[in-house]
């Protein structure tokens, strides 16, 4: 039986590979994926199937235009682009014309980012996204791996 997928979109997975990610790769349920910037993300989402996508708020564009343009017009900031937000409103209140794979659903998605729950609960609430956590200097490290049970396996939480 394939392991769950998981995609995390976090432009400094590699920075938080050992703190974060190391976690989940030790558990070793999980099949963990890396997306780097919004761009990749997408591909990802559009590419394949997840079981759980964990969402950075604050990510760079990579080099699809339709991202490079929208953080261009943003401020060029991460901060301000938040463009992390703008890749889960394409895929959950997606305009005309976008492709949205069946599989992609409020339900899967979850946030992991800096911002505070002043600023996440209502854009998160809007999508029906109900996994948030923020990360400051004393998140756990298995902060990564709780999301994605609680994303999988809503009603057992922490196993």
């Amino acid at each position: 039986m394939p392991k769950p997928r998981v995609l995390w979109i976090e432009d400094g997975a590699a920075e938080s590979l050992k703190e974060f990610a190391g976690v989940v790769f030790e558990d070793g349920r999980y099949d963990l994926e890396i997306a780097l910037d919004a761009t990749d993300g997408c591909r990802q989402i559009r590419e394949r199937e997840f079981d759980a996508v964990i969402v950075d708020i604050r990510i760079p564009p990579g080099n699809d235009s339709l991202w490079t343009g929208m953080y261009k017009n943003l401020g060029q900031d991460k901060y301000r682009a938040k463009l992390g937000l703008h890749v889960l409103e394409h895929f959950l209140k997606p305009g005309q014309g976008t492709v949205v794979p069946k599989w992609a659903t409020p339900q899967r998605f979850g946030v992991l980012t800096v911002e505070t729950p002043a600023d996440m609960t209502k854009p998160l609430a809007d999508l029906g996204i109900t996994v948030y956590e923020q990360k400051t200097a004393a998140t756990s490290n298995g902060v990564l791996l709780k999301m994605i049970k609680d994303i999988i396996h809503p009603q057992k939480g922490q196993e």
